[in-house]
């Protein structure tokens, strides 16, 4: 209550005394608690007890009636005077002499002499009104670091450096003590090339976790072609290795090394996730491709183990792919991994499902469609080839 007060910003000065821990200067006279008097600003050796009401509403009342100077916002009733804006004084001039006399006199000022005179006068008053009223505003610079904190916890780190980092060195300093949790999952490629770029080195040093994403948007993201920072991208997985040893960041170092044709070190990163968490399945998809460079044959068991484990799309793909390339070359069937593959495993039939579940996430891919039809061929399925052939 008494803080509602003091945003009136008039020249009042509000006291409280403990009557039971020291003793009352005279002439006031405490019976009872809490005792209230008020003493006028050219009259201070005569305090008046004050027994109104205990609302603000009821203090303001009072105030604005007995204070020595009026309070800022409110008339001498206690009711808030309104808010003038800029648009008035532009129509002043439209007011008839009499209206711009009254107008004078309720702000108590001198309102004789030509009209042309009292209109400046007038005018100057709606500006001065303007002034005050926006005077006790709040504005978001004024508030205490706290509360920008607080403000801060409700929003992501992403957005915290993109609307304040920045603005002034107050804001900056704080958000440098701020710890940050990077979370790209819910970033689309542009959002995650822009802040890869523009938002993370500046707050690299600060940050407490990464979740980089999916794999397919790095990839994607950190090709030399879209993204030219892969030394500064190797910086963000190793500081994420530093806070969490999982399968995901390992994973993804090791995605970033393979686009960039590293593949002892996109090996061996896979090679650890996998150690990890042998169930992820995404370490085993990274295996596949490194095996598809050097022999397509030998990421069949890859992939097959990558179908097993998920339904990713990666792996449906892969596996479907990677049948389809066996069955297409007639050489290949005196092969031991075509007689493990498709006579004991019956991996055409197994590659059939997994690209049929690929092909209904992306049904516009052409070089899956070509390999389903291959392997629908090889069963003599020759209807369902026909179909997907003409698709």
């Amino acid at each position: 209550m008494i803080d509602e007060i003091l945003l009136l910003k008039s020249n009042l000065v509000i006291a409280k005394m403990d009557a039971t821990e020291n003793d009352v200067p005279s002439p006031y006279d405490v019976q009872g608690f809490p005792t209230i008097y008020f003493a006028p600003k050219n009259s201070k050796d005569n305090p008046r007890r004050y027994d109104g009401g205990r609302e603000v509403d009821d203090f303001i009342k009072y105030l604005a009636k007995e204070a020595t100077e009026p309070l800022q916002g409110y008339d001498r009733n206690g009711s808030k005077k309104k808010i003038m804006f800029s648009s008035q004084i532009n129509i002043i001039n439209e007011l008839s002499y009499r209206q711009i006399q009254n107008e004078l006199r309720k702000r108590q000022l001198n309102s004789t002499g030509k009209k042309n005179i009292i209109v400046k006068r007038l005018k100057v008053a709606y500006e001065k009104e303007i002034i005050n009223q926006s005077s006790y505003v709040t504005k978001f610079h004024d508030l205490p670091n706290e509360i920008y904190r607080e403000i801060l916890d409700y929003l992501s780190s992403f957005n915290i450096i993109h609307s304040f980092y920045g603005l002034n060195y107050r804001l900056n300093e704080i958000i440098r003590n701020i710890p940050m949790k990077l979370n790209f999952n819910n970033l689309n490629k542009i959002e995650y090339k822009r802040v890869l770029k523009h938002i993370v080195p500046k707050i690299i040093d600060q940050t407490m976790a990464i979740d980089l994403g999916e794999s397919s948007k790095i990839i994607s993201c950190f090709s030399s072609s879209s993204f030219n920072e892969s030394g500064f991208a190797q910086h963000c997985f190793f500081k994420s290795l530093q806070l969490q040893r999982t399968a995901t960041v390992y994973t993804n170092l090791g995605f970033l090394y393979y686009r960039h044709d590293n593949i002892q070190l996109a090996n061996n990163a896979f090679s650890k996730a996998q150690q990890t968490d042998p169930m992820y399945s995404l370490a085993w998809i990274g295996q596949a491709l490194i095996a598809e460079k050097i022999d397509y044959n030998e990421s069949i068991d890859l992939y097959r183990h990558c179908v097993d484990l998920s339904n990713h799309s990666q792996g449906l793909y892969g596996y479907g792919k990677a049948i389809a390339h066996l069955l297409i070359k007639p050489t290949n069937k005196s092969s031991d991994t075509y007689r493990y593959s498709i006579n004991y495993l019956n991996g055409n039939q197994r590659a059939a499902d997994a690209l049929t579940k690929y092909i209904q996430r992306n049904p516009r891919d052409v070089n899956a469609l070509q390999c389903l039809g291959i392997i629908h061929e090889f069963n003599q399925r020759f209807i369902q080839a026909a179909n997907v052939y003409q698709l």
